[in-house]
């Protein structure tokens, strides 16, 4: 009896882990931009260099946000991080 009810319960558990992701599918509205850059749509606004690399990462749907992260880039193409100091808390935000 125990065993009857162990496998009823793991194929509820297998369906349910496989319908999630279906059921969140629509719940995000994400946008890219003409070279296929996410932009946004998960709550951070991102904008790119002309290299299509990843510059500025503000909190929120534009670039009115504050900022979160900033990059710069190597000339080798090696991505760095440079951390944002908050003036208004007088911490670095990371």
């Amino acid at each position: 009896m125990t065993r009857k009810y162990s496998r009823i319960i793991a194929v509820f558990l297998t369906i349910l882990i496989f319908c999630l992701p279906v059921c969140f599918a629509d719940s995000l509205s994400l946008t890219y931009d003409k070279n296929g850059n996410l932009v946004s749509g998960d709550g951070l606004y991102r904008v790119y260099n002309s290299l299509n690399q990843l510059w500025k990462v503000y909190n929120g749907s534009s670039d009115a946000g504050p900022l979160l992260q900033e990059f710069t880039y190597h000339p080798i193409e090696c991505k760095t991080f440079c951390p944002v100091f908050d003036w208004e808390f007088s911490h670095a935000v990371a």
